[in-house]
């Protein structure tokens, strides 16, 4: 990829909604050049475009993330169980010593609470750890910014 394209790049991961011949203007590209590349150069680049959800606002107060490591007779209904719930916002698969880390949204600190004792009573893991998120640094800002490309 050349610089320009990490440009155009860095200006879609800051904001996906930004029209196209603002992005234009401001790196001072055709806009046709920058539809082809998104039609063409850039296809299967992008997983998709969302909204980053501020949780907080809508009374989701807790932030959990639970490290799971499980007995290879219950694995799959784990990842069942985890991939249904309806709290489970993000759900990654690990290696080593754990097998999951599933990122929880909850109302307050007891329904973390009682996500975690029924995960534990239905499922007996090797080992479950919880992190209480409380406070997000830093959120989905790789390659926002040209020089990341380096």
């Amino acid at each position: 990829m050349k610089p320009v394209d990490h440009r155009i790049i860095a200006q879609l991961r800051k904001n996906a909604r930004k029209p196209i011949p603002k992005i234009s203007k401001e790196e001072a590209v055709p806009p046709s050049t920058i539809y082809e590349k998104l039609k063409r150069q850039y296809k299967g680049l992008f997983k998709g475009y969302i909204t980053l959800m501020n949780f907080q606002n809508l009374g989701y107060n807790t932030i959990m993330h639970f490290a799971i490591s499980c007995n290879e007779t219950n694995k799959a209904d784990v990842k069942k169980y985890l991939l249904e719930h309806p709290r489970i916002n993000t759900l990654y698969r690990l290696s080593f010593d754990w097998d999951y880390l599933a990122e929880g949204i909850f109302k307050n600190l007891e329904e973390a609470e009682d996500f975690k004792t029924i995960t534990l009573d239905r499922f007996n893991p090797i080992k479950l750890e919880c992190f209480n998120m409380v406070a997000e640094l830093k959120k989905e800002e790789f390659l926002s910014k040209p020089e990341h490309f380096k």
